[in-house]
């Protein structure tokens, strides 16, 4: 049964057609349809056309691929955090190898 709203009014469907892994055409109910981040794990909700227009692009209108490689904006800062600190490290590991280079050449 559709949910009702405030306004006692039932969502309208709002089908979107999409391939799946194996190739198949897969038609979708949007509206009301929630993704879960792959790197937070949290849950989050879409407007239907934002949501197809995003599948479409990025993912190549692949439902399946959309759904097992999602990240959220959320997601994305905790992985770009992780690498932005190991590149950190790597800096120091670089400048303390710079370091025990140019101690070397002063004896």
């Amino acid at each position: 049964m559709p949910k009702v709203n405030s306004n006692n009014t039932r969502r309208t469907p709002a089908f979107y057609d999409f391939t799946t892994q194996s190739g198949q055409l897969v038609q979708i109910n949007l509206n009301g349809y929630t993704a879960r981040c792959t790197v937070t794990g949290d849950l989050k909700r879409f407007h239907h056309g934002y949501l197809a227009k995003m599948i479409k692009d990025k993912y190549d209108n692949n439902i399946d691929v959309f759904e097992l490689n999602y990240v959220s904006r959320a997601g994305v800062s905790v992985t770009r955090a992780a690498d932005k600190q190991h590149h950190i490290r790597s800096q120091i590991q670089k400048l303390q190898d710079r370091i025990v280079t140019l101690q070397s050449q002063l004896v």
